[in-house]
Parts: structure tokens; C-alpha cells; sequence
């Protein structure tokens, strides 16, 4: 479970709305083969994406960015007096 502030596109900080955004997350770690994805899943996988069982050509250290991370650098920020990192 998370719960922090309006992202910036959201477009909430001076809106008025008193609030937050809350989110809730599941995760699978995979540690092996394809035979450690559940069958349901890899089924799904094989039938509707199987570029998603080959190995990704790029990453983090071929500079992708966050959806996040990206919309911080590239949009002015809503609420005054933040700094961008």
C-alpha cells in the first residue's frame, strides 16, 4: 500500500481538492525458468505477447526513463516553490 502527494500531472496541487493519492501493488519475483511463471499467466503471455519472454534489449543503462521520472524533467511543476532534483 502507498499513499503520497497528487503526481504532477494530475494537476491537483492548487485545484483545492484536500486529498491523496493511494495506490496498492502486487508483485511476482521470478528467479528462474519460464516453468516459474504460473500457468495461467504464461499461457496468457505465450498467447497474447510473447516478445515479453525474450530478453529485453534495453534498460536502465541504456537510458531509459520512468514515466515519472521523465514527466518530472520535461514538465514544470503545478505547485510553487518545488525544485526539480
Amino acid at each position: 500500500m502507498r499513499q503520497g502527494p497528487w503526481w504532477p500531472w494530475m494537476k491537483m496541487g492548487q485545484s483545492g481538492v484536500d486529498g491523496v493519492l493511494m495506490g496498492r501493488m502486487h508483485s511476482y519475483k521470478i528467479t528462474g525458468t519460464h516453468d516459474d511463471i504460473p500457468r495461467v499467466v504464461l499461457d496468457r503471455v505465450v498467447k497474447d505477447r510473447p516478445d515479453l519472454l525474450t530478453d529485453p534489449t534495453d534498460g536502465p543503462d541504456a537510458g531509459v526513463v520512468d514515466t515519472f521520472g521523465k514527466y518530472a524533467r520535461d514538465v514544470p511543476p503545478e505547485v510553487a516553490g518545488y525544485k526539480k532534483p
